[in-house]
């Protein structure tokens, strides 16, 4: 049924939300910044971002503003495009942080908000 099909379209992003607010708090406990993961264009120490920014934040207002709209849009992409949703979603990760690794200018780059808007 619906309640079904909704609590399953929730599962990926908030699996995804949860590693990111894990990732923030232990940050803030360790008294640690983790910002020299995330994407540094041009440069292949710079590529592993591409896989680790989207979990990596400024704080927990950047986190908490990509939050519910990752929640949201990501629920909604699996919800009415099931057949696509799980192909969408691994193409705009890799191709979103391949994009800033090619074209952004020199400097550390982190957050979801590239997979959210």
């Amino acid at each position: 049924g619906q309640p079904a099909q909704l609590i399953e379209s929730l599962k990926l992003p908030t699996i995804f939300i949860a590693c990111a607010w894990v990732v923030e708090v232990f940050e803030h406990i360790a008294n640690i910044n983790l910002n020299f993961l995330g994407i540094y264009p041009r440069e292949l120490t710079g590529l592993f971002g591409v896989v680790a920014a989207p979990f990596l934040h400024g704080g927990f207002s950047h986190l908490l503003s990509n939050t519910f709209t990752f929640l949201l849009l990501g629920a909604s992409v699996i919800l009415f495009f099931p057949s696509i949703a799980y192909r969408v979603f691994g193409l705009s990760y890799l191709l979103t942080g391949l994009g800033v690794w090619l074209m952004a200018r020199t400097s550390y780059h982190i957050g979801a908000s590239g997979l959210v808007y």
